[in-house]
């Protein structure tokens, strides 16, 4: 891998085995969407597209652009807000729990 932007991991388009969800999150331009523990508890999130702050309990405010990787887990984050002028796109896999 030499770093380029073929080499960014993404979830999209791409076959996961049954024991694994996909969850896609798009965030408008401008918007604020709150976050659902239950939603990423033990998600591997990628950014697809577009660039978020989010932000945590006590007032910690992160950004991350595409191609970025985070794991909510643990952290608890209120509040993921897309500051761009494109709509943000999350891809998140996690475990398939049965129903």
């Amino acid at each position: 891998m030499d770093g380029g932007e073929d080499d960014r991991v993404s979830f999209l388009n791409r076959w996961l085995p049954s024991l694994l969800r996909l969850l896609v999150m798009v965030v408008d331009p401008g918007t604020v969407r709150t976050v659902d523990p239950a939603e990423w508890g033990d998600a591997i999130v990628v950014l697809e597209y577009g660039q978020v702050e989010v932000e945590y309990p006590g007032g910690g405010l992160q950004r991350f652009g595409r191609g970025d990787v985070l794991w909510f887990d643990g952290l608890a984050p209120l509040a993921i807000r897309n500051l761009g002028s494109v709509p943000a796109v999350l891809a998140a896999v996690s475990r398939n729990r049965p129903a």
